[in-house]
């Protein structure tokens, strides 16, 4: 599937092409999914959960005061890396070419947001709501993203400079009480 929606728009793709690309039948492809929509659903949730373990493990290197701010701009950087390494992919995803999977993309990226706020910051520390929290920071930061990648930024440049963005931001008052 992701090759598929690299190279084309993902209300093109039918179960059939995907059956094909993975060399699977129709019916192993209906025995783990009820559609395409359903296994773009499982895709996004694996990379969450690559996400949050790489978060988790970097965290445990490099926060052990288990600060908030650091935790949230660790999650960035994975994320960072997520979008480097990903690249191919993240330039498929946008609302003219697939609007599904944009959103799910940008659902993917505030699940992986709203779960590491709500362990690592306490409700009443934060200014603002969590949700609305959380979608600022997630539509900031891919918004950002896109900017660093199309504007020929490399993943240290971007990782140093949303690093010390968010750091600063996350530090202020906008943010905490």
């Amino acid at each position: 599937m992701i090759r598929l929606i690299e190279s084309e728009t993902f209300e093109k793709i039918t179960v059939k092409t995907i059956c094909q690309e993975a060399h699977v039948s129709r019916l192993t492809f209906y025995s783990y999914y009820r559609d395409k929509y359903d296994l773009m659903d499982d895709i996004f949730n694996y990379y969450k959960g690559v996400i949050l373990q790489e978060h988790q493990i970097l965290d445990e290197k490099t926060n052990r005061e288990q600060d908030n701010v650091l935790s949230l701009c660790n999650l960035l950087k994975v994320i960072i890396d997520f979008f480097y390494d990903n690249e191919k992919l993240v330039f498929s995803v946008n609302y003219e070419r697939n609007p599904y999977v944009k959103f799910s993309f940008h659902t993917f990226v505030r699940n992986c947001c709203d779960k590491i706020i709500s362990e690592k910051v306490r409700q009443e520390r934060l200014r603002h709501p969590l949700n609305l929290t959380s979608v600022f920071l997630c539509s900031g930061v891919s918004a950002y993203l896109g900017e660093c990648i199309y504007g020929g930024y490399t993943r240290e440049q971007t990782q140093a400079s949303a690093h010390e963005l968010l750091y600063g931001l996350l530090h202020s008052d906008i943010f905490l009480k």
